[in-house]
């Protein structure tokens, strides 16, 4: 496959301005189409923006446990061993309580990453199909499957620029932070046992987006 398109280029650029816009086949950077697409780089700022507040919280919480262990650790000659006993036992399970609530936090922000893979993909795959027959061409490969191709075959920026016409910013498709909000408040409500960090991609196109 990457002998034939490296060929098919070869003999594409050998051509006219106007035989490489017919080559059967065309190129793309998944990658770069998403990160930016308008779309792209407003969710990867507000995936950005909600891992540092998450860090930020993981440490404010682990500061304040340290001074509570410390505390509690100065009262230990000052109340009987059976009221230590108890307090460090309510200290050790609300530790346990916080960690599993951040560490479902984190799960829940990892699948949105995926989530919006997939959400781009499906927005993106018409747009691609569409250059793809507006161009003639009859195959589709992403550029990290792809020893060499000519510039006049990569059709990157002009998927970007027609995806950014029919979506935009996406606000509609993913608001990063509501949906966080709303997914960690239904698992403390025991609406969602956990996040599903086993969700697949899912193609509703030809060009499926490559592994990460």
């Amino acid at each position: 496959m990457r002998v034939l398109a490296l060929i098919l280029c070869l003999l594409a650029g050998a051509g006219s301005a106007q035989d490489t816009a017919q080559s059967p086949v065309l190129v793309f950077d998944f990658d770069r189409m998403l990160f930016d697409s308008a779309f792209g780089q407003r969710v990867a700022g507000e995936l950005r923006a909600a891992g540092d507040a998450l860090v930020a919280e993981n440490e404010a919480a682990e500061e304040a446990l340290l001074a509570e262990e410390e505390a509690l650790s100065r009262r230990r000659d000052e109340i009987s061993a059976e009221e230590f006993a108890a307090l460090a036992s309510d200290f050790d399970a609300r530790v346990q309580q916080i960690r599993l609530e951040q560490d479902v936090k984190e799960a829940q922000l990892e699948q949105m990453l995926r989530e919006w893979r997939q959400l781009f993909q499906r927005a993106a795959n018409p747009v691609l199909s569409a250059i793809l027959e507006e161009r003639g061409a009859a195959i589709l490969l992403e550029q990290r499957s792809t020893y060499l191709a000519a510039n006049t075959v990569d059709i990157t920026d002009e998927a970007i620029a027609r995806i950014d016409a029919e979506i935009g910013g996406g606000e509609a498709l993913l608001n990063v932070g509501v949906m966080l909000d709303q997914r960690f408040a239904d698992w403390q409500a025991g609406r969602r046992p956990a996040p599903d960090e086993g969700a697949e991609a899912t193609d509703e196109g030809p060009v499926p987006a490559p592994a990460e």
